[in-house]
């Protein structure tokens, strides 16, 4: 009766090892199917936005809005080139009707 209670425990004992070993295996391709469900689902999100000519618009000012905020306030705070055109058409045409 004592081989078999030991052989019993050895082979609960394996397999509460086996257990041990393939439970960490199997939460991390749980998460692994996780992440990538979550990113197919924003990857059609965004394809649908850029799709849609509203959301194509949109994502495109996203996108500008975040430069500009990456940029430096004295890049923004500089007269454009066609703001200062358009300075110069105004004064001439002052200067004409004078």
């Amino acid at each position: 009766m004592s081989r078999d209670v030991e052989a019993a425990h050895r082979a609960t004992e394996s397999i509460q090892r086996t257990d041990l070993e393939v439970n960490p295996l199997h939460d991390s391709l749980n998460n692994i199917r996780t992440a990538t469900s979550r990113l197919e689902i924003a990857s059609s999100a965004l394809q649908y936005l850029s799709n849609r000519p509203i959301g194509s618009q949109m994502l495109a000012n996203f996108i500008k809005i975040k430069r500009q905020e990456a940029e430096p306030n004295e890049a923004r705070t500089k007269p454009q080139p066609t703001a200062i055109k358009l300075q110069i058409y105004q004064s001439q045409i002052t200067n004409r009707k004078e």
